[in-house]
């Protein structure tokens, strides 16, 4: 009987250096990466930013051996077993990430526990992207810092590629479930 799965960051690919090919010369984009889990009770934890790379130019790669370990969360039976993340990138310039991850966090609590009330299960992708498209306007309207479209992800036996695309950049994030 399966109990959790964990979610795994394989690498970080800078396909696309944000700010267009004028701002692309002028620096490097300072990278880093957080999320929110859900489990399969429709629980959501907050995954504190953390720095992927500081220096991503275009077709730069971070890849992280062994893979890193983003989220472990409880699940319950089933193919596949329920539970989700919603991955948030962001290119730091201000700080503060992780005070606006702390009200992303509320934020999708308040979203969640709103679809609960409608019988609406939270870990089930189409929910899950509906909350995932509200956290995210509230973090591009809020955040100082350069905030990309979250990604919603659920649990697959297959590897999975999530792609951030916004502020003339593209980052492609290889991931990898394990359910134990």
């Amino acid at each position: 009987m399966s109990t959790q799965a964990t979610l795994f960051v394989d690498s970080v690919l800078c396909r696309d250096e944000m700010g267009g090919s004028f701002r692309e010369g002028l620096g490097n984009d300072e990278i880093y990466l957080g999320a929110i889990g859900i489990d399969a009770t429709g629980a959501a934890i907050k995954v504190p930013f953390f720095e992927v790379y500081a220096h991503f130019d275009d077709g730069d790669v971070k890849t992280f051996s062994p893979p890193r370990s983003l989220a472990t969360l409880g699940v319950t039976d089933g193919v596949p077993p329920k539970c989700s993340a919603i991955l948030l990138l962001a290119e730091m310039q201000h700080g503060g990430m992780n005070e606006d991850l702390s009200k992303a966090h509320s934020n999708a609590v308040s979203l969640m526990d709103e679809k609960k009330a409608d019988g609406q299960d939270p870990t089930v992708p189409e929910v899950l992207t509906e909350v995932a498209k509200e956290v995210g306007k509230w973090l591009l309207a809020e955040s100082k810092d350069k905030v990309f479209p979250p990604v919603p992800v659920s649990v697959d036996p297959n590897a999975g590629v999530a792609e951030f695309r916004g502020h003339q950049g593209i980052y492609a994030l290889n991931y990898h479930w394990e359910v134990v």
